[in-house]
Order: C-alpha cells, then sequence, then structure tokens
C-alpha cells in the first residue's frame, strides 16, 4: 500500500480497520473517519479501495496535515531539514570517504568475529 504525501513529503499513515471472514467479504474503513469504507471480495482489493477514498480526499483538500503549531503542514524531518548542506564545501568527499572507510571497517570486524561454523 503506496502511503500518501504530505505537502512537504513526508509520508502520512492512516489506521483501517479490516473486518470480514476468509470467505469474505472484507470491510476496510479508515479508523476515525467512518464515511472511508469500503466492502470487496478480497481483503487487499478492499484495503486498496479505501486507499483510493484517501488519495481522492487528500487531493481535494478535504484531509491535511495539522500540527500543534497550527502551520497547517508536518515539520521537516531533521534529515531533510540538512539535504544538500554541505553541497559546496571542498572536504565532502574526503568526508564522504572516511565514512566509507569507516563502515568497511565494522563490516570486516563484525564478519571476523562472527563464526561460519553451524552451531547445532
Amino acid at each position: 500500500m503506496t502511503l500518501p504525501q504530505s505537502n512537504n513529503l513526508l509520508p502520512v499513515a492512516y489506521l483501517v480497520r479490516v473486518q470480514g471472514t476468509p470467505a469474505g467479504p472484507f470491510t476496510v474503513e479508515v479508523v476515525g473517519l467512518p464515511e472511508l469504507r469500503a466492502t470487496a471480495d478480497t481483503r487487499e482489493a478492499a484495503i486498496e479501495q479505501v486507499q483510493i477514498l484517501l488519495n481522492q480526499r487528500i487531493a481535494s483538500g478535504e484531509l491535511v496535515v495539522v500540527t500543534p503549531d497550527g502551520n497547517g503542514a508536518a515539520p521537516q524531518s531533521s534529515g531533510r531539514r540538512f539535504a544538500g548542506h554541505s553541497k559546496d564545501d571542498p572536504d565532502f568527499d574526503q568526508y564522504v570517504e572516511e565514512i566509507r572507510r569507516f563502515r568497511e571497517q565494522a563490516d570486516q570486524q563484525q564478519c571476523s568475529s562472527s563464526s561460519s561454523t553451524p552451531t547445532t
């Protein structure tokens, strides 16, 4: 299931309730939004129909992300806030290479400390 995106590309997730029997039909309802409900022969089809309804409501502006500060959009994730901040740093490539070497050494240490002999 693809999650809808808010205006600043943070994922927005909705909890859905799935009801039905193994033989079907299945009814899926967005928790807190009982008007967003779909019934289908399979669980997956019902979930997909509710996803379509959610995307339509988001696209139309009927559903929006609201935060406690009232700005009407979710805050940026800390990673996105700093994306590209080092693009003009002349030492950036060297920094990335040091990270690569560190990770390679850490992987080698982890592999050498593990045994490939089965313990069963």
